[in-house]
């Protein structure tokens, strides 16, 4: 347990469609089209949403930098079509939970460096 577990836990379930719809972008292949895909946590109202980016050179900011960039990917995927999620798939399957911890811990790093900025 850290010190940040209810924030993180509360910022999961308060964003559970778009973390999943986010999930199911990159696990379907979708996400990999040659643009930057990027999950943002916004503190103000701690939403997660989902913003499309020619390239990940570029990223959305505040001046009071309350936009935490959590995970993005780019690029193009070569991924046999038997390994791609489909619709009436389900996420579990796809490593969905394993992912979920991934989020946590990037959404617990973001907490971190808030607090040391």
């Amino acid at each position: 347990m850290t010190q940040h577990d209810d924030m993180v836990t509360k910022i999961l379930d308060t964003n559970h469609a778009i973390l999943q719809e986010f999930f199911i972008g990159q696990a379907s292949g979708r996400y990999y089209d040659g643009t930057c895909w990027q999950l943002y946590w916004d503190q103000q109202d701690d939403t997660l949403f989902i913003y499309q980016e020619v390239s990940c050179n570029s990223w959305l900011q505040r001046d009071d930098h309350s936009l935490r960039l959590i995970v993005s990917y780019s690029g193009y995927c070569d991924i046999p079509e038997e390994e791609l999620f489909h619709e009436g798939d389900c996420v579990d399957d796809f490593g969905y939970a394993e992912w979920l911890e991934f989020i946590a811990s990037a959404i617990e790093d973001a907490i971190d460096r808030e607090h040391n900025c």
